[in-house]
């Protein structure tokens, strides 16, 4: 049985692959918002002024200073995990490959757990989950961990049941 590679090089990957979807570390919506809020703070002179010239400084730090790398690339019919401790090694998954995938929240942050068909996991942090979410959820819906939780109990639920009344019973 072949082995499937799942950790290669980043100048490994095929250059002619179709990107379906990119998402970076930074939560621009979050950030932006924030601004939003110190800025709407400021402006109307409320009693609570300090705390928007803190919302306004902390949103454009994050804006400008903190760095902004890819994390994961959706396309056609795998995707890309890049990480921060091998910057120039990625890990590849195909949708075929994929049993079961899920976000797991953790108090050291949240991760991404991929569950291979040959019996391999993938388990990383992540740091923009709810759009990783989105994403896989998008691409293999069915494989996703709540849904297939579902769909056991739901089977369970709707198989016929084994309990009989006494008069229901077989005499012997």
């Amino acid at each position: 049985m072949e082995k499937i590679v799942h950790t290669i090089k980043i100048e490994d990957l095929p250059q002619d692959r179709m990107i379906l979807k990119r998402i970076y570390i930074k939560p621009y919506t979050a950030i932006y918002t924030i601004l939003a809020a110190g800025a709407a703070l400021l402006i109307f002179r409320t009693q609570v002024w300090f705390l928007g010239i803190i919302l306004v400084a902390l949103s454009l730090f994050a804006l400008f200073f903190v760095n902004n790398h890819l994390q994961l690339e959706i396309c056609d019919d795998y995707a890309v995990l890049y990480s921060d401790f091998t910057p120039d090694q990625c890990q590849v998954f195909h949708w075929n490959e994929v049993i079961e995938w899920g976000i797991k929240h953790e108090a050291g942050g949240d991760f991404l757990s991929v569950r291979l068909k040959d019996g391999d996991l993938i388990h990383t942090a992540v740091n923009n989950s709810g759009t990783v979410y989105r994403a896989l959820n998008h691409q293999m819906p069915k494989q996703e961990s709540s849904y297939r939780l579902h769909e056991r109990i739901n089977e369970k639920r709707n198989a016929p049941s084994k309990f009989k009344w006494p008069w229901q019973r077989k005499k012997k």
